[in-house]
């Protein structure tokens, strides 16, 4: 399903670099038609529609025994949605709850149009994916290389953390705030993120370090960065602190301790290890001062989320906290697979980069998801009723 999706994505990414000619040659068999713009962006718009369809289908469907968050609280909510009459009164009992409310009112939108379960499932699965697309188009990063990203580090991923997957994929969508510096717009980002998982409030992080990533004050830089790593790290005594005083739910304590969705500290590693290679090895390909600050922000992001698994060997809950500076390898890995290169003797090339990138990507997933079967969505089981 995987590599049907791409296919059709990689089609349209060819039909859309020819985006702004006024007619565009399409081949039907042995004959070229000549057809207007307006025709090819309607073509292109339905080949990306379709490539997003199959995943979303795909997760959809799949049996209740495929994501943990499923029988935890995925079909009881959304139950729960159709029982409920009163919009206001179900959004209080969500939120006393510590469901999110944004996810709530995922939910009982869609349980007004249907009771079946499934179909709350593919259309979550559908906005996820529609905004990964949207974010690596509105990057400009080589969109197959992206979506290759999402599907063999992420969607499996996606399938055991509903609502934390879905406030994550908001964060990476709203990273362009943090290269532009637009701090107040950023900050509702993680406003509207924290709607469907209130540890989005982490991802605040991410700003104080891609400033330093770009900040030549030596000490002030190991200051902030600092204080960014202990935030961390005491993060599950800010947690603790939260929940004596009433600011969480007591399940928020199970949840930060179960660290088995993605393997713990030696997947993590796998994770960030080769890309961080990467980064200090390829060369620039493009230069510019824009494309410097993105390299360095995004350099400094895989070290810094690369050293926090050293730290998961004692902090297990860290694993669900550097997810939100996982996420943005949505962006990071495209980015030095388009733009640097490796060099092998005299060959360097950006397909070399690429080549090692895909290599990663299928053997991470083969070795978590496939032997590890970290969190149990392999063998994938599908279920229409």
């Amino acid at each position: 399903m995987f590599i049907c999706s791409l296919f059709f994505i990689y089609i349209g990414e060819q039909l859309d670099v020819e985006k702004n000619l006024k007619k565009t040659a399409v081949l039907v068999g042995n004959a070229v038609f000549y057809v207007p713009s307006i025709i090819k962006m309607t073509t292109i718009g339905g080949i990306y529609l379709l490539a997003i369809l199959l995943p979303s289908f795909l997760a959809g469907y799949r049996d209740y025994t495929i994501g943990t968050d499923v029988l935890v609280y995925g079909n009881i909510w959304f139950h729960n949605a159709i029982l409920s009459n009163n919009f206001w009164n179900y959004l209080e009992w969500a939120n006393n709850s510590s469901i999110g409310v944004l996810y709530a009112t995922f939910n009982y939108v869609v349980s007004r149009f249907t009771s079946n379960v499934h179909i709350f499932y593919f259309w979550y699965s559908f906005v996820e994916t529609a905004l990964v697309l949207m974010t690596l188009r509105k990057n400009r990063i080589d969109i197959v290389l992206g979506m290759s990203t999402y599907y063999f580090l992420f969607f499996n991923l996606t399938l055991n953390i509903l609502r934390q997957s879905l406030a994550m994929i908001v964060i990476v969508w709203g990273f362009n705030y943090v290269t532009e510096k637009k701090l107040w717009k950023y900050l509702l980002i993680i406003l509207i993120a924290s709607g469907f998982h209130s540890t989005a409030m982490i991802a605040i992080i991410i700003y104080p370090l891609y400033w330093i990533a770009n900040n030549r004050e030596k000490l002030l830089n190991v200051f902030v960065l600092s204080v960014c790593i202990l935030f961390i790290v005491f993060s599950e005594k800010l947690t603790v602190l939260a929940l004596n005083i009433g600011m969480l739910n007591e399940r928020y304590s199970d949840y930060l301790m179960n660290s088995n969705i993605r393997g713990g500290f030696f997947a993590h590693l796998l994770f960030c290890l080769p890309i961080l290679i990467l980064y200090l090895t390829a060369k620039n390909n493009i230069g510019g001062s824009r494309d410097s600050q993105r390299y360095n922000g995004f350099r400094l992001i895989v070290a810094f989320t690369t050293v926090l698994s050293g730290f998961n060997l004692k902090y297990v809950y860290l694993g669900r906290v550097t997810q939100y500076f996982d996420f943005l390898f949505l962006l990071a890995v495209p980015y030095i697979g388009n733009r640097y290169y490796v060099k092998i003797g005299r060959y360097r090339d950006t397909l070399v980069t690429k080549l090692l990138i895909y290599i990663y990507l299928i053997t991470y997933w083969i070795i978590i998801y496939g032997v590890q079967n970290s969190g149990e969505t392999v063998p994938y089981i599908l279920n229409f009723n």
